[in-house]
């Protein structure tokens, strides 16, 4: 996946971070670049985990596995998106319908 790649997905799909997720948004132009080296290093894992349970429930899940190792609730957001993006892209609508559904919601912490 390219930079450019990310920052395109990043952008189409901030409603997952932003408002889905956790913790308070915080506006960003792109993801960091430690936030691009993890989705592309775990996306297999993050696509394994959100496939098991294809469900607003299964995504909630596959970002509490990302904030277990330390990034925030919007991070795991923008995680989630770069590695959907490039491992299951066929999974990009259930994010969108997620986002849709949860946007300006914050959701109970299960980590």
């Amino acid at each position: 996946m390219t930079r450019s790649r990310v920052r395109l997905a990043t952008a189409l799909f901030t409603g997952v971070g932003a408002g889905c997720l956790l913790m308070a948004p915080v506006v960003r132009a792109s993801p960091s670049p430690d936030a691009v080296d993890y989705a592309l290093a775990y996306e297999e894992a993050i696509c394994g985990a959100i496939l098991v349970n294809p469900t607003p429930a299964g995504v909630v899940a596959a970002a509490a596995l990302i904030q277990r190792d330390g990034w925030s609730g919007y991070q795991a957001g923008e995680i989630l998106v770069m590695a959907v993006t490039d491992a299951c892209p066929n999974q990009l609508e259930l994010l969108q319908r997620f986002a849709n559904r949860y946007a300006g919601v914050a959701l109970e912490k299960t980590v």
